[in-house]
């Protein structure tokens, strides 16, 4: 289901990241889904927090579907207007389980064959990259 997720929510990413999985894991998502979908984490800031309390919340959220071992990194696009403006949605997988914060984000901008170019743009969006402790 397309989702309503406001140009200034946070947005997290772990692996894989190099375009050429990238690629691969949205072509695989087209497959099962109909969507080049790309697994984030994203919320808006609550109140009073930054953006450092707002990417720790989402990491916190992230930590039910990501193991931390095996994803010792994660990148981060500090307002998801960066990935809107591109074209790409935001979209709930609608899984049993799904946490709230998850979204799969289709970058294939309607089109039937992914272009390469649009994983390089999704790529250029997370200008950020730290572990999370």
């Amino acid at each position: 289901m397309l989702a309503a997720l406001s140009p200034s929510a946070v947005v997290i990413r772990f692996r894989p990241i190099a375009r050429d999985r990238l690629e691969y894991h949205a072509n695989l998502a087209k497959i099962e889904s109909g969507r080049f979908g790309l697994s984030v984490f994203a919320d808006t800031s609550k109140d009073d927090e930054d953006l450092d309390a707002t990417t720790e919340r989402l990491l916190r959220a992230a930590e039910v579907d990501i193991n931390k071992a095996m994803n010792p990194w994660y990148l981060r696009c500090p307002a998801a207007s960066d990935l809107i403006g591109h074209g790409f949605t935001f979209w709930k997988d609608g899984n049993p389980g799904e946490i709230e914060e998850h979204y799969s984000v289709d970058i294939g901008v309607e089109r039937p064959i992914l272009d390469i170019r649009h994983v390089d743009l999704f790529v250029e969006a997370f200008s950020y990259r730290g572990s999370w402790s």
